[in-house]
């Protein structure tokens, strides 16, 4: 059985500007993103170019995109007392997990406490 299940290209936009990593599912590792065998993230600007290095092992049509530039003005933005719409705290999440997958590749465990905290990891229940 392949050790990868599933990979898929995913976008994310910094600054104004897109990357295309390739985000991986894996049976024996968390998830995380696909690195060349010099354990560099396999990026590119150019989608065509990634297809044209990786071919049909990637899932090319179920992409997905972050816009980390949004991701950081909600963060800065989120105010005690006051709710989020649906919309931001689907950013958050989504940041949040790109964070996470991104310190799973480069084994960064102390920063994957951090995100882990109590403090972070707090849930409010509406009443």
């Amino acid at each position: 059985m392949a050790e990868n299940k599933r990979m898929y290209p995913y976008s994310f936009i910094y600054k104004e500007k897109t990357i295309i990593l390739i985000w991986q599912e894996n049976d024996k590792f968390e998830d995380s993103f696909k690195l060349n065998i010099r354990k560099k993230l396999i990026s590119s600007t150019s989608l065509e170019q990634l297809k044209s290095l990786l071919g049909s092992s990637v899932k090319w049509e179920q992409g997905t995109e972050i816009n980390i530039d949004k991701f950081w003005v909600s963060l800065n933005n989120l105010r005690l007392n006051r709710a989020s719409s649906e919309r931001t705290c689907q950013t958050l999440l989504d940041g949040w997990n790109f964070v996470e997958d991104l310190l799973n590749i480069f084994s960064l465990e102390d920063a994957k406490k951090r995100l882990k905290s109590p403090l972070l990891n707090k849930r409010v229940v509406s009443r």
